[in-house]
């Protein structure tokens, strides 16, 4: 007995030191390091034959006696007894699992693929749930298995998507890029109930709707969020914040300031002609600019429209200035007028101008605009002020 013994313990100890293989029965009489019955047990379930599975599940077993509160040995031996074709021990043991460790989501994460494996949606649901509401590490996974569920996408929202604001929204903006725009809408009708929806979602609802050919719908779903404005949007005034006085969204109903090479613009405050900010661009004098970089498009119906903006220039050089364009957004060649465009230096001045809308335009692109110069001193700088933008539908 005490040459086995000898004998058993320099296995043991070689085999821990040098990854060696160890006999299954010593592990099973606990004659083996930890690590080496899992690398064991772990062994004998990739070889996948029946007897080895047999061998693995024994070897589970005494890892979780000799560390009963670990959920990841719980879980290993849950999918052990799936694997021998006992689903009753593993659901047994992924609850232990659950027990021994309910925050954990790599825990969790394995319970529920139990639970999808046997086709127990409704166990495996409220598990997802819980692991999207712990972290974000794991919601383009999750959200892709709801995909594949086949299982009613009201019920996904009711049980499967904690009512946080977090998992909500990410699964909002999982939906715009995989799901029709008729679950997107439900799913936006949802976050509204939960008080979840945010400008930032509603921009990018009105985009994807506006990709679908729903350009109607885009505005309706934008200017319920917005509300009404005190310029009258989106009835007497089809220009959102068209006196800047809003924090600038990303939606395609607001302004889009996109940067530029030669020049700078933002929100300026204690300088509006309109209220108390105003749009201040900068131009530095070190390009020769096609500039349309800030934009906003509107939806229009057929009829005739009155542009009009307020503008204050201070030192813009060369022979093109600055003023606005506005174009049909899907065929600029259907519609395409401009503004007059401010040179030098100037008080707070109004430019304007008067066009008709007809079938099949839907979308215009109202844009701060300037050509560029065919001179020879053609980079341009200076400043100009922009405020008090409106487009209003001219009653006959």
């Amino acid at each position: 007995m005490l040459l086995l013994g000898t004998t058993l313990a320099a296995v043991s100890t070689a085999a821990l030191a040098l990854n060696l293989w160890v006999p299954s029965w010593a592990c099973r009489l606990w004659l083996c390091p930890e690590s080496v019955q899992l690398s064991e047990a772990r062994r004998l379930m990739l070889a996948g034959t029946p007897e080895g599975v047999r061998q693995a599940v024994v070897l589970y077993r005494s890892l979780v006696r000799r560390n009963p509160s670990s959920p990841y040995r719980w879980c290993d031996l849950a999918e052990a007894h799936l694997a021998a074709r006992d689903p009753d021990q593993a659901r047994a043991a992924f609850a232990q699992a659950e027990r021994a460790g309910p925050g954990i989501p790599q825990t969790l994460l394995r319970a529920a693929s139990f639970y999808l494996r046997q086709g127990a949606y409704q166990d495996a649901l409220p598990r997802m749930s819980r692991i999207l509401a712990l972290t974000p590490a794991y919601d383009g996974l999750i959200f892709s298995y709801y995909d594949k569920m086949g299982i009613d996408f009201s019920d996904v929202l009711r049980v499967g998507i904690p009512a946080e604001a977090r998992p909500a929204q990410s699964y909002f903006q999982y939906l715009l890029s995989n799901a029709s725009a008729q679950q997107s809408t439900q799913a936006w009708e949802w976050l509204g109930s939960l008080g979840f929806q945010s400008g930032e979602l509603a921009g990018a609802f009105a985009s994807r709707l506006i990709r679908d050919g729903q350009a109607s719908r885009a505005l309706t779903v934008w200017a319920a969020y917005v509300g009404p404005g005190e310029e009258g949007y989106p009835l007497r005034n089809l220009i959102y914040n068209g006196d800047f006085e809003r924090p600038v969204l990303s939606s395609p109903f607001d302004w889009r300031i996109t940067p530029a090479g030669g020049a700078a613009a933002s929100l300026e405050q204690y300088g509006g002609n309109c209220g108390r900010q105003c749009l201040h661009i900068e131009f530095r004098g070190t390009d020769n600019l096609t500039y349309e970089h800030v934009s906003q498009l509107v939806f229009v119906k057929p009829g005739r429209y009155r542009f009009q903006a307020n503008l204050r220039a201070e030192s813009i050089t060369t022979d093109q200035g600055v003023g606005f364009r506005i174009r049909d957004y899907e065929n600029p060649s259907r519609l395409d007028w401009t503004t007059e465009r401010l040179l030098g230096s100037t008080g707070w001045r109004r430019v304007e101008v008067e066009f008709p809308v007809s079938p099949p335009a839907r979308l215009l692109a109202v844009q701060v605009f300037r050509e560029p110069s065919w001179k020879f001193d053609n980079q341009i700088s200076g400043s100009v002020w922009i405020d008090c933008v409106r487009l209003e539908p001219v009653t006959p």
